[in-house]
Order: structure tokens, then C-alpha cells, then sequence
């Protein structure tokens, strides 16, 4: 016979009891030491034996079985189907488990998956406003750039007239001081020529002394082309400051116009 394990043995022993103690006669309850030593004696028949003999301790441990368990007095028939059923139950009970546990792990991966897609789509719109806010700091550069571009062209090209100012003022002044060095070597030329014409009238006579003033005039007469050559230096210089002031105006109107629109922008 092959070895059965413990609940095996217990379950056919409680089969072998139920079918023993059928046509056994019922007797008064029995009390615990009667029903502890029936019990003892009918394991030990089922370990040395193999199987359970109809005696008075089968009869006693039959009528205490249907006294404790709703099913204890079915047929052995009935007690098979009852079997049945109550693997079918275990087995549906199992099913729904495994069922659950299913739907559970359908609801997680789902979870995840939502998770999964809720992320990326957030990381889109974050990439997405990212790139917008860089195009708009793009186009606010680019509008604050471009007059402060024709601002720097003006001021480029202020500095380089007001350079070739500075230097047509320079050469001029050199010119003035040129000519005015010449001037003032005529007029010692002059001077010295009337020197030795007023000497020569000494040594000549009086009437040598008319012509003086003739030669007098002669000597302030070179002074008159100085006197132009300032006035239109003079001009010249008048009309570059107006120059200057204008380019000076059309600065600060375009300084004001940058002001303006770098104010509606901030």
C-alpha cells in the first residue's frame, strides 16, 4: 500500500467511520476519556491495518461526527458529492483569484501606461514652451537690436565726421597760422622797405617825404587777405557746428525713440 500523509489518512479515516457506524446502533453520548480512547484505537487499527473495523468505537466516533458536523450523517455517496462540490468551490475560488490578480495587474500596467504617456506628454509641452519662450527672447533681441544698430550706425558716423571735423578744424588753424606767419613776414619786408625809403628821403630831400604815405598804404594793404581768408574760415566753421547740431538733434530723437520702445517691450 502506498504511504499517505496525515490529512489523507484523517480524511479516510472519517470516510471509513461514517461507513462503519452506518448500521451501528446508537448509544448515550459518551464522555471525553471514551471518546479519546475510541479515537486512539481506531487510528492505531488504521496505521496497523489499513483500514477501519465496525465495532463499538466506530459507532461512538460515527454519532459524535453527526452531532458536530452538518454533513457528518450523509451517505458515503453523498458525502462524495459533497467532495465535489466543494473542490469545484475551491476551484472556482481559485479562479477568482487568479482572476483578480489579473485585473489587478491589468489596472497597474494600465496605470503605468497612463502614467507613462501623462509624462512624455508633459515633457513635450515643456519642450514645446521651452522653444517658444527661446523664439520670443529671439524676436525681442532681434527688435531691441535693430535700432540700437541704426543708433550705433549714427553714432559711428558722428564720430567719423565729427573726426574729419576735428581735422579740417586742425588744418585750418594750421592755414590761419600759416598765413598770418606770412602775413606778419610781409609786413616786416614792408617795414623794412619803408625803413630805406625814409632813408633814402633823408638823404634825398624833402620831398621825398610825400611819398611816404603813398608807401604807408602799401604796407597795411597785405593785412587784407588774412582779414578774408578768416571770415570764410570763419563761415566754414559756422556751418559744421550747425552740421553738428543737427546730427546732435537726430540723435537724440532716435535715442528717444529706442527709450520709448525698449519701454513698451519691458
Amino acid at each position: 500500500m502506498p504511504p499517505r500523509g496525515p490529512a489523507s489518512e484523517l480524511l479516510l479515516l472519517r470516510l471509513l467511520l461514517l461507513g462503519a457506524a452506518t448500521a451501528a446502533p446508537l448509544a448515550p453520548r459518551p464522555s471525553k476519556e471514551e471518546l479519546t480512547r475510541c479515537l486512539a484505537e481506531v487510528v492505531t487499527e488504521v496505521l496497523t491495518v489499513g483500514q477501519v473495523q465496525r465495532g463499538p468505537c466506530t459507532a461512538l466516533l460515527h454519532k459524535e461526527l453527526c452531532g458536530t458536523e452538518p454533513h457528518g450523517c450523509a451517505s458515503t455517496e453523498e458525502k462524495g458529492l459533497l467532495l465535489g462540490d466543494f473542490k469545484k468551490q475551491e476551484a472556482g475560488k481559485m479562479r477568482s483569484s487568479q482572476e483578480v490578480r489579473d485585473e489587478e495587474e491589468e489596472e497597474v500596467a494600465e496605470r503605468t501606461h497612463k502614467s507613462e504617456v501623462q509624462e512624455q506628454a508633459i515633457r513635450m509641452q515643456g519642450h514645446r514652451q521651452l522653444h517658444q519662450e527661446e523664439d520670443e527672447e529671439e524676436e525681442k533681441e532681434e527688435r531691441k537690436r535693430g535700432p540700437m544698430e541704426t543708433f550705433e550706425d549714427l553714432w559711428q558716423r558722428h564720430l567719423e565726421n565729427g573726426g574729419d571735423l576735428q581735422k579740417r578744424v586742425a588744418e585750418k588753424a594750421s592755414d590761419k597760422e600759416t598765413a598770418q606767419f606770412q602775413a606778419e613776414e610781409k609786413g616786416v619786408r614792408v617795414l623794412g622797405g619803408d625803413r630805406s625809403l625814409w632813408q633814402g628821403a633823408e638823404r634825398g630831400g624833402g620831398e621825398r617825404r610825400e611819398d611816404l604815405p603813398h608807401h604807408h598804404h602799401h604796407h597795411h594793404q597785405p593785412e587784407a587777405e588774412p582779414r578774408q581768408e578768416k571770415e570764410e574760415a570763419s563761415e566754414r566753421e559756422e556751418k559744421e557746428v550747425e552740421q553738428l547740431e543737427h546730427l546732435r538733434d537726430e540723435l537724440k530723437k532716435v535715442t528717444e525713440t529706442l527709450g520709448e520702445q525698449l519701454r513698451r517691450e519691458g
